[in-house]
């Protein structure tokens, strides 16, 4: 495979056949590749001598010592990645993004799919640079459909994960405001989010219908109301089933063991992608009736009687607002502890005060807020009727066991928490200090 490459990485010694791929020089054996990045905490480089010590071939932008030389590491495994997804060559990839929803909606899609078909989806939340590498890396060779979630910060970001990708089809779920300090406005989020769809090789887009952001933009548009879109699904609120119109096929009483409040919108969108690959009909009901509460599976878990959601991988004003009303559909008491939402610029304070809005508005019994703008997330909770008694403020971001004693104060058995907040705030300390009391 490193021959392949061997002008793009200016390789200086290729050992023998590769083992595997990692950029965790503890996880590294004899003939692994080892790619030296540099994460938020560690920098790889500091681990060529360690890597190098175990037989691994090492990856290096900065160590002259290291087997390859690069210029840039993380370009270097995008590459790699793609010779890889190349060489492999599924049927068809579908890559999706969006300001909400698209965890879910990939989920969805590999599980209607599996129905049909041989299928790799994202692990976890593996979506940006360097987690879209390792879905490919992990990609069986017989795989005939590969589901990618992508993530971005910043624009050119989803134009080099589409490189790597080259997606047959590109579902964008929501232009929200997640990263609109990177990025400026709305509109540049949408602009960014139109760089997944791989127009050199006539990739396919799906949409949300109704989005005057996106309408410049080809392709099949998805609505839960409006009868105008390609794709329409209807819920039938007394029973929880849906029906599904499209030209192809209609669907009706379609059972679905799935709670969320985001969810009927995400399982239009999978059952989008899956009559855009041809999948029949009856595999779709199949694939989308044997579904059994993936999401919940993949973020509650319990401490004592208590159940945790933990939904701190990042966060947005509409992905908090999605969550709370996710959150109320589960019994029990509902309390919510929410941390600062990062990169939003000039719009921080408003969106605080929004976020703290929404938290009165769900209903939640107690909302405990932690980082710079937890005050301005209280601030809000009060204007819209929420007492003061019911909501704990914690500014100390070095300080979480603050939050949890507090939370520990008022948590009685079959109570159901939700964690959510940017990934950077470290949200889950204050879950690990309660299961450290």
């Amino acid at each position: 495979m490193l021959g392949k490459i061997k002008g793009l990485l200016k390789i200086e010694r290729i050992g023998a056949r590769i083992g595997s791929v990692s950029t965790d020089s503890r996880e590294v054996g004899e003939n692994d590749l080892f790619f030296a990045l540099k994460g938020e905490r560690t920098d790889g480089e500091d681990y060529i001598k360690d890597a190098k010590a175990k037989g691994a071939i090492t990856v290096s932008a900065r160590d002259p010592d290291a087997d390859i030389f690069v210029e840039s590491v993380g370009d270097a495994l995008l590459s790699l990645s793609e010779i890889y997804k190349d060489a492999t060559s599924p049927k068809a990839t579908v890559a999706i993004t969006g300001s909400v929803g698209k965890t879910t909606t990939k989920d969805l899609c590999a599980a209607i799919l599996s129905a049909s078909y041989r299928v790799h989806a994202t692990p976890g939340n593996f979506n940006n640079e360097i987690g879209v590498p390792f879905t490919i890396f992990s990609m069986p060779k017989d795989t005939e459909i590969l589901i990618a979630e992508v993530g971005m910060n910043h624009k050119g970001e989803l134009r080099r994960l589409a490189k790597t990708l080259k997606p047959s089809i590109s579902v964008i779920t929501k232009i929200g405001t997640a990263h609109i300090g990177n990025l400026g406005s709305r509109r540049d989020i949408a602009e960014a989010k139109c760089e997944i769809i791989d127009r050199e090789r006539e990739g396919s887009a799906i949409i949300p219908f109704g989005e005057p952001l996106l309408s410049h933009i080809g392709g099949k548009r998805v609505s839960l109301t409006d009868p105008r879109a390609d794709y329409l699904l209807s819920h039938h609120p007394y029973d929880g089933k849906f029906d599904f119109l499209c030209d192809r096929f209609s669907l009706s009483g379609v059972s679905l063991n799935l709670k969320g409040a985001h969810v009927p919108e995400c399982l239009a969108f999978a059952i989008a992608v899956a009559e855009s690959l041809g999948q029949s009909a009856n595999d779709i009901r199949r694939g989308a009736e044997g579904i059994y509460d993936i999401e919940r599976a993949a973020h509650i878990t319990k401490i004592g009687d208590i159940r945790i959601i933990d939904d701190s991988y990042n966060a947005s004003l509409e992905s908090i607002t999605a969550a709370l009303e996710t959150l109320t559909l589960e019994s029990g008491r509902h309390i919510a502890v929410i941390g600062d939402v990062l990169e939003l610029a000039d719009m921080a304070e408003s969106t605080h005060l929004s976020i703290g809005e929404a938290c009165a508005k769900s209903g939640i019994s107690f909302l405990f807020t932690f980082g710079e703008y937890a005050e301005v997330i209280a601030r809000g909770a009060y204007r819209a009727g929420m007492p003061k008694h019911r909501v704990h403020v914690n500014r100390d971001l070095n300080a979480p066991r603050v939050s949890a004693e507090a939370l520990r104060a008022v948590l009685r058995p079959d109570d159901i928490v939700l964690f959510k907040a940017s990934h950077r705030i470290g949200i889950n300390r204050i879950t690990d200090a309660i299961r450290n009391t």
